[in-house]
Order: C-alpha cells, then sequence, then structure tokens
C-alpha cells in the first residue's frame, strides 16, 4: 500500500464506524435495540428449554439401542409437527457407547 492510499483507507474505515456508531445510538434512543436484545433474550431461553427437555428425553431412552432411540426421537418430532408443512431434512446420527464392565 502507498502512502496516498492508506490515509484514505483509514478515513473510510473511520466513517464507516462512526456511522455504525449513530446507527446504534439511534436504535437504543428509539427502543429498537431493546425490542430486539428482549427477543433474543427469549429466543435463548426457549432454545435453552426445548434443549433440557432435549437431555431429558435422550435420558429416559439410553437404554433403548440406536435404532430404537431413533425411532422414538422421529416419532416425538412427526407429532411436534402435526400436519405442517416441513422446510427442510432432518439427519439423525445415533451412535451409542457399550457399557464397560469393571
Amino acid at each position: 500500500m502507498d502512502k496516498e492510499t492508506a490515509p484514505n483507507k483509514n478515513t473510510s474505515l473511520l466513517k464507516e464506524l462512526l456511522a455504525d456508531f449513530r446507527r446504534f445510538i439511534r436504535s437504543v434512543i428509539s427502543g429498537e435495540f431493546f425490542r430486539t436484545l428482549k427477543r433474543d433474550f427469549t429466543e435463548l431461553k426457549e432454545f435453552y428449554l426445548e434443549e433440557e427437555r432435549l437431555k431429558k428425553a435422550l435420558l429416559a431412552l439410553a437404554k433403548l439401542s440406536a435404532r430404537e432411540i431413533g425411532r422414538s426421537l422421529l416419532e416425538e418430532i412427526e407429532t411436534f409437527i402435526g400436519k405442517a408443512r416441513v422446510h427442510d431434512d432432518l439427519s439423525l446420527i445415533i451412535i451409542k457407547r457399550k457399557e464397560q464392565t469393571a
């Protein structure tokens, strides 16, 4: 980079940062920042609760074979989805370790 372009690049970067900061301040003043933060927190909380539910379900299925676990999970998913249109595929990989005997 030559001496002519270095200051221009730094000035451009500074302008972008100031524009981002202004947008952030406007979002705080308008309340949009806090609405977004609240929505993100709610989604995170819902995800955590769903993850906890999945952990409990898997612990309940732990004594079954991998094939039986897969079938049980697919049945639960089909029940949950109901007649809703599916927008994506689903892949399950179930790996079970053999219990070690002491």
